[in-house]
């Protein structure tokens, strides 16, 4: 997935935004039982940037990912197309950004990133445009004291793995499946006989 590791200067002006927005949302996150921080940041393509951070809780299954936290954020933030009912439209998300600054590379994986789980895949596919972009970022020989204040220069330190978010779930649910009109118009079960 992508193609190598690619330097700060290497990334567009609006991944290097979303990236030090995870960076610094990383430093924010509450992870007291795993000791897991990660930071997340959603862009969309007028520039819109959001940050989520992990927030765990005693009860694990009720912890929440930095990537659902920052779509999240992303709907919180926006003031246009809502009604009294909620939004009538989407948010498209173009770049999308995690660092989780203790992952370590495994089975001779040096790069070091974290992917998104399963369950944050399938909520940035809903939300994420066809061609939106994940960069992910990896610390690479430094620590995360060295990048923390996540800064340009801390920023400049670290390495981006950039990739299609499409590549992380290809074959993802998608609202066009569900069927139409209310759930009680659901086609009948094919005839296999």
């Amino acid at each position: 997935m992508g193609s190598g590791l690619l330097r700060f200067d290497q990334l567009t002006e609006l991944q290097q935004v979303t990236v030090q927005t995870a960076l610094e949302a990383a430093s924010r996150a509450y992870a007291p039982y795993s000791k897991f921080p990660v930071g997340a940041a959603v862009a969309t393509s007028d520039g819109v940037v959001a940050s989520g951070c992990n927030v765990e809780n005693a009860s694990y299954g009720l912890s929440m990912c930095a990537e659902r936290v920052a779509v999240g954020n992303l709907y919180a933030s926006c003031t246009s197309s809502w009604t009294a009912r909620g939004r009538t439209d989407q948010v498209r998300i173009v770049c999308v950004a995690v660092c989780a600054p203790r992952v370590r590379g495994v089975q001779g994986d040096s790069v070091g990133v974290c992917y998104p789980c399963g369950a944050c895949r399938q909520v940035l596919a809903e939300h994420a445009a066809p061609e939106a972009e994940l960069v992910l970022v990896s610390l690479h020989t430094n620590t995360w004291e060295d990048v923390a204040d996540a800064s340009a220069s801390g920023a400049q330190r670290c390495r981006y793995l950039v990739s299609s978010l499409e590549a992380l779930l290809p074959c993802s649910f998608r609202k066009e499946q569900l069927p139409i009109g209310d759930s009680k118009s659901v086609p009948p079960a094919p005839d296999n006989t």
